[in-house]
């Protein structure tokens, strides 16, 4: 019996013994197992907040373009509404000065020449109203307009001065666009405060070129010039259609990453004996 018991001691040794490494392995098992799901789960938490980070920079992204685009548009539309307020503007001063013309021969009882001017002033009136629709117009119809209103002016100013237009041959100018009235307002000045007090021998020069990506625009006349101009009348006064033409040109500005630049010169020098003055646009290339 007591060898029995003995040996029935050491199996049931034996068998605890296996018991407990087995009970340890699953246990080690069991915690592997753990620590694999713990580190799929921090490895899912990881890409979760990663992706949560993408998105949200994305979406900040897109959000910051949306209102960029949004703002400009906004403002393109407010400089789009400033442009044709300014047109607008411009008809009114250029239809007064043509009244009043047409309101002299009247009085003057020249019906002959009262009603050659009419006709030309509604045939100028037509050409402007349907420019001024436009943001840009071709060459073409602005040199078209300007040699409209030159005749018109040598018929108020009974030929008093000649006139002349130019353009490189390069030049295509139904190809080439500009904005409307951009040039009249500056051919109005040569004629009404350079060339008004001659009764002969007045020239207003207009020429267009081409320099690189630009077109360059000049009227120039061998009027008073600025500074003589100038004397004759109140320091305050400043031409209208000027101040509306710059105007135009800051707003035009705004939206183009390529500037419309102006420069007037007075081309006056008692020792060479000129006079007259020069006014130089320089526009960038836009074509139809």
């Amino acid at each position: 019996d007591s060898v029995n018991n003995k040996e029935n001691n050491r199996q049931m040794g034996e068998l605890e013994t296996i018991y407990d490494t087995e009970k340890k392995q699953k246990q080690i098992e069991l915690l592997e197992q753990q620590n694999q799901i713990h580190q799929l789960q921090q490895s899912r938490n990881k890409y979760l907040l990663m992706g949560v980070l993408a998105i949200l920079f994305l979406s900040s992204i897109i959000g910051a373009l949306f209102f960029r685009q949004t703002k400009l548009k906004s403002l393109q539309k407010e400089t789009e509404l400033e442009q044709q307020l300014l047109r607008s503007q411009m008809n009114p001063h250029f239809i007064y000065n043509a009244l009043n013309s047409i309101q002299n021969f009247i009085f003057k009882n020249d019906t002959k020449q009262s009603a050659k001017y009419l006709a030309g002033f509604a045939k100028l009136m037509r050409l402007i109203l349907e420019n001024s629709r436009e943001e840009f117009i071709s060459l073409e119809k602005e040199i078209a307009t300007l040699e409209n209103y030159l005749q018109l002016q040598q018929l108020r100013f009974k030929n008093s001065f000649d006139f002349s237009i130019h353009f490189d041959e390069k030049i295509n100018p139904a190809e080439i666009l500009i904005p409307p009235m951009l040039i009249q307002p500056f051919v109005e000045n040569a004629i009404e405060h350079g060339l008004k007090e001659m009764a002969s021998g007045g020239k207003i020069k207009i020429t267009f070129a081409l320099e690189n990506d630009y077109l360059k625009a000049e009227v120039s006349d061998n009027g008073a010039g600025i500074r003589k101009s100038d004397e004759k009348k109140e320091s305050t006064h400043r031409s209208l259609a000027t101040k509306i033409t710059r105007e135009r040109i800051t707003t035009i500005n705004k939206k183009n990453k390529e500037k419309i630049s102006m420069e007037i010169m007075d081309l006056s020098n008692e020792a060479k004996k000129l006079s007259g003055t020069s006014v130089t646009i320089i526009l960038p290339l836009k074509y139809s």
